[in-house]
């Protein structure tokens, strides 16, 4: 739903009002309860409902921003339900509770490792691109704090040392084209255009080069799609 809303492309008729009406009738049948250990459930719907003009806070009846009060719960996920969990109180500036977004970013602030990236595993000092290009998008809103400045700059660079010689990225020893479209979301937000900034063009291959050959490749080997 976010893609679609915000590519500019016309959806087909009654597309999104189709969207509306499954996730009314979800909500409805699980009694407002989307999941009871992965609050990221409610974020995402969060997201998608703002991005295409919906109110979450009344969904069949039920207001799906709510769970995302209970910080334990949203944390208990990890760093990934507190990302989600900002990203989707910052949708509509204007019902964010501040004290609660405080929260949240604090959490998100200690999470750091040693090398200016993020990961879910809290246990390691090792991160992941991911994450890092994940908990980026989501500060944002805070980049005129100079301790958030920071951080935004220590993760950029993170990711820019942690792009592979080819141009793309690897997670779990396999190339990701997911990992090369987070890292494109994260330097978007902050202007960086990733096909003219220097520190992610690698033997003059960049993260759109690489994402539109991974592309090529999975439409070659799975031609159905």
């Amino acid at each position: 739903m976010i893609a679609l809303a915000r590519s500019g492309e016309q959806a087909e008729d009654g597309y999104y009002e189709k969207y509306r009406a499954n996730l009314e009738k979800r909500v409805k049948e699980q009694s407002g309860v989307l999941s009871e250990n992965r609050y990221t459930e409610y974020s995402r719907a969060i997201l998608a409902s703002r991005a295409i003009g919906i109110d979450p806070a009344d969904i069949g009846g039920y207001d799906l921003v709510k769970p995302l009060e209970d910080f334990d719960s949203v944390t208990a996920q990890g760093l990934n339900g507190a990302v989600f969990a900002l990203l989707a109180l910052n949708a509509d500036r204007a019902d964010t509770n501040g004290e609660l977004e405080q929260k949240y970013l604090t959490y998100i602030v200690d999470q750091e490792k040693p090398d200016g990236g993020f990961s879910l595993d809290d246990s390691s000092d090792t991160a992941d691109v991911d994450l890092t290009a994940m908990t980026l998008q989501c500060l944002e809103p805070y980049a005129t704090e100079e301790e958030i400045s920071a951080i935004i700059d220590r993760g950029v660079e993170f990711l820019a040392d942690a792009q592979a010689e080819d141009g793309g990225y690897e997670a779990y020893g396999d190339k990701s084209s997911e990992s090369v479209s987070q890292v494109i979301l994260a330097l978007s937000t902050y202007g960086i255009d990733c096909n003219k900034d220097a520190r992610f063009q690698k033997k003059e291959k960049g993260l759109y080069d690489t994402l539109r050959w991974s592309i090529i490749k999975k439409m070659e080997a799975f031609p159905m799609y």
